[in-house]
């Protein structure tokens, strides 16, 4: 898999985490739990969300494998309400570890990136 894969695996988990569960009538276990549902307790909702979409990409996202989520501190760097995750795993094809980060603002749209 070359960059482009990594590319297009980044605009899935996009869409993946920016779809809350019960949102799809065709799939409602697709996407992860509200934002209301951690963004009260910033350090205990930090686990539950890498929790959450940890669970979401081994359900809905075959190209990426071993996943690790990580909450990732960031003292002064963000909003109050703004959660940063690290996002690992090993492609399907590709030996070697890949990662992304994603940003959840206030309101939950996430923001992925690699």
């Amino acid at each position: 898999m070359g960059n482009d894969d990594v590319a297009h695996v980044a605009d899935r988990l996009r869409v993946l985490l920016n779809t809350r569960r019960g949102g799809s009538a065709s799939s409602p276990g697709f996407g992860i739990i509200p934002f209301a549902d951690y963004a009260y307790d910033v350090r205990q909702g930090s686990a539950r969300l890498a929790s959450s979409v940890r669970l979401a990409i081994e359900s809905f996202e075959p190209a990426l494998r071993d996943v690790t989520v990580h909450a990732i501190a960031s003292p002064g760097g963000r909003a109050a309400l703004e959660i940063e995750l690290e996002i690992a795993g090993r492609l399907a094809t590709r030996p070697e570890t890949v990662t992304f980060q994603a940003v959840f603002y206030p309101g939950g749209k996430a923001h992925v990136s690699r």
